[in-house]
Order: C-alpha cells, then structure tokens, then sequence
C-alpha cells in the first residue's frame, strides 16, 4: 500500500478513536489500532511525514491533556504549524489547530511563509517583503494611477506612496506601532 492510503486508513482510524458514539469499552484497541495504522509509514515525502508526526499528537491527545504532551511533540507541532501549507501539506493545517492549545492568538501569513517557495530555481534570500505591496488610487479627475506603497526601513511607523517615476507624493507616519 502506499503512503497515501496508509495516511487514509491512518486518519479513519483516528476518526474512530474520537467516535463518541462507539462502545468505550474497546478504546484500547481503537488506540491501538490508531497508533498501528499511523505507525505503518516508515519513510516517505517530507509533507507525509508532517502529517503522520501531527497523527501521532492527535492519538495521544486521546489519552491524556493536551498540556501533558511531551515536549519534543509539542515542538514538532509548533515546527509544522509555521510551515507552507502548500509545502508541508495537510500536516500543517491540523498543527495549527492544535497549536491554538498554547497560543490561541495566533496567526499566519501564508504569503509570507510560502514566498520563499515561489523561486525554486532562484536565490531567495534577499526578498524584499515590502516591494511586494502595490496601491491602485484614483485620482480627483477618475483617471486610475499605480502608486507604490513602501515602508521607511528607518522609521518602521512612516509609510511613503510615490508616483511611477519614484517621486514620494504622500507620506504617513503612524502613531501607533504595530507588533507582530
């Protein structure tokens, strides 16, 4: 069988384990079971093996406090939360909602975390977040103009807009700060 459906079976046997309406007399060998069928994956993708890690927190989440876990699983749950969704697959998805036990304010900008992503055949090191916003405005006689929207790297609470030719034609400094 594939990792795929050895993933299926993996995660319809945890669906069973948290079924209320079976007998629980036999939660043992719905664990059991649980724990056999996410163990049957030895190796694969990187993205498999994220979702079988979070498969393996949610099991034993079946049985004891989500404030017991231990803490490398709690680790490995923070690690997978703050990856790409679109490269860290399903996995990343169900850390981040476990990971709302400890943090319940937490957010992600997937933009952000995937962008790195984007260039595989290029460095991406040097990624100027702030290049990458642009504001359209409409000016008074509702012809549409493209403005570019960046941030004053000396003053983290100053925004400029500039014209096409990078003429600065309006700057805002903000009285508050935002912290992330």
């Amino acid at each position: 069988m594939q990792n795929i459906g050895k993933l299926r079976e993996a995660e319809r046997a945890i669906n069973l384990l948290y079924d209320i309406t079976t007998n629980a007399s036999n939660l043992t060998d719905r664990y059991n079971a649980a724990l056999l069928a996410n163990e049957s994956m030895l190796s694969g993708e990187d993205w498999e093996m994220n979702e079988k890690a979070i498969n393996h927190a949610l099991i034993l989440l079946s049985i004891i406090p989500a404030d017991s876990l231990p803490q490398n699983v709690k680790d490995d749950i923070g690690t997978i939360a703050h990856l790409c969704p679109y490269v860290g697959g399903n996995g990343v998805l169900k850390a981040r909602n476990l990971w709302m036990h400890w943090r319940p304010n937490a957010l992600w900008d997937d933009r952000v975390l995937c962008m790195p992503g984007q260039n595989k055949n290029q460095d991406h090191n040097d990624i100027d977040i702030d290049s990458v916003y642009t504001v359209i405005i409409k000016e008074n006689n509702m012809q549409s103009g493209q403005t570019n929207f960046q941030t004053n790297h000396n003053n983290a609470n100053q925004i400029s807009l500039s014209d096409k030719v990078q003429n600065i034609v309006y700057t805002l400094t903000l009285r508050i700060a935002i912290l992330l």
